[in-house]
């Protein structure tokens, strides 16, 4: 990837990093394939501060020949938002419920690509505190997209911290009650991979995994 897009990249890491480690990683292992690539984004961004992922994934494949990028929310005024600053060339913005949209995808998919190379799944809010209803919203998400994807597909799940149960030692110290699990919007996403034998590429705010084909046994 050309230097440009690097130096933008930093310039908008600095407004959030927690997710800025995670996302680099996804985006360089994307320049390893030398080739034009698809990047599917579920939950556009309304917003142009804190390291919106619409807009990075567009620089992204602005400056990528030949590469597609597709984002979907069901809020039309983010929508309606990214659509302002949408290259109809490169990026396509589309107001549906994103479930809906992963499983009609075969109606969208670019002749020259036969599957996605990077999902990003970020569509559901979040309560940390009670994670079940975006979690499963995210599982879903990705069971639609099956069809879509191979064992080399990259998928980004945002909102994925570690959950700990500990105790204070007395000595400034946590002792853990029992092992710390991936919570959040990738919490169901995290036990479908570990029994499938995914791999997880990286984890910090961010989970990213490869290998999550779906072969129908």
């Amino acid at each position: 990837m050309k230097l440009e897009f690097w130096e933008f990249f930093a310039h908008e890491a600095i407004h959030q990093n927690i997710r800025a480690i995670t996302m680099r990683f996804a985006l360089e292992r994307l320049d390893l394939l030398n080739r034009p690539v698809l990047i599917v984004e579920t939950g556009t961004s309304n917003s142009t501060k804190d390291m919106p992922s619409t807009f990075i994934f567009q620089k992204y494949i602005e400056l990528q020949s030949g590469g597609k990028f597709f984002t979907v929310d069901n809020d039309k005024e983010a929508s309606d938002f990214a659509i302002q600053f949408a290259n109809p060339d490169l990026m396509n913005v589309f107001n549906s419920d994103s479930i809906i949209f992963l499983s009609r995808f075969a109606d969208f998919m670019p002749n020259e690509f036969n599957k996605i190379d990077l999902l990003y799944l970020d569509s559901y809010h979040v309560d940390l505190n009670n994670p079940h209803a975006s979690a499963l919203h995210h599982l879903m998400e990705l069971i639609s997209a099956f069809p879509f994807i191979d064992e080399n597909t990259m998928v980004l799940i945002d909102d994925s911290p570690l959950r700990i149960h500990a105790l204070n030692d007395f000595r400034e110290d946590l002792c853990y009650i029992d092992e710390p699990k991936i919570s959040g919007k990738g919490m169901y996403i995290a036990e479908y991979a570990n029994k499938v034998g995914a791999k997880f590429l990286a984890h910090n705010y961010q989970l990213l995994l490869t290998g999550l084909k779906y072969n129908g046994s």
